[in-house]
């Protein structure tokens, strides 16, 4: 019998040691990994969350209300929180079953 593939994009499991450890736990789990730009990424979620609306009115943002707005509770510190899943993850699964990539190369030609 063939094997159903399903797949799952979001980026909130890595964020939580639980759901990494429930991934983990996924009899013959691979994980693709696409990384990209953090301004780029940054830009996006600052849109989706339309945290400019929150700002419109201030002359200056802070960026205790920015991080906040993208639910970055930790400030620019949680940005560090990435690479540490990223190996919190790889030690989860079996030896392989990660693959780690980066947006642009997915989307050049060759």
């Amino acid at each position: 019998p063939q094997r159903l593939l399903r797949g799952i994009k979001d980026a909130r499991l890595l964020q939580s040691d639980l759901a990494v450890h429930r991934l983990a736990r996924i009899s013959g789990v691979r994980v693709v990994v696409i990384l990209r730009d953090p301004i780029e990424m940054l830009e996006s979620a600052y849109n989706m969350f339309e945290c400019w609306r929150q700002q419109r009115h201030a002359i200056i943002a802070n960026p205790d209300d920015i991080y906040r707005c993208l639910g970055f509770g930790g400030g620019p510190a949680g940005f560090g929180t990435w690479s540490g899943q990223l190996e919190k993850l790889i030690r989860a699964v079996p030896p392989g079953h990660v693959f780690l990539t980066h947006l642009e190369s997915l989307a050049s030609p060759g």
